[in-house]
């Protein structure tokens, strides 16, 4: 599965999340989306990566979670920030 991201014009968003994708891509423990294609279409920058599988930890989700198992997520939360603030 893909994903297409479209980004404003005349917003740093598309650099920024370019930027940021690259700098972390095999540094990390993270798996990151794998960027296919970019390009732009009248003045719209557009990213389309690969899909992450997986489910996103919304507030009901994560209320619903023992308190280990939030522990354990924060903790591998914490361990990749480490890391993503590591590099230079």
């Amino acid at each position: 599965k893909l994903v297409l991201k479209i980004f404003r014009p005349f917003a740093n968003g598309f650099e920024r999340e370019l930027k940021a994708l690259n700098f972390i891509d095999k540094r990390t423990e993270f798996i990151i989306p794998q960027i296919v294609e970019i390009g732009n279409f009248q003045e719209f920058d557009y990213l389309v990566t690969t899909q992450i599988s997986g489910e996103q930890m919304v507030r009901e989700k994560w209320l619903g979670l023992d308190e280990k198992k939030q522990i354990h997520f924060l903790q591998k939360l914490a361990s990749g920030l480490k890391q993503i603030h590591s590099l230079n």
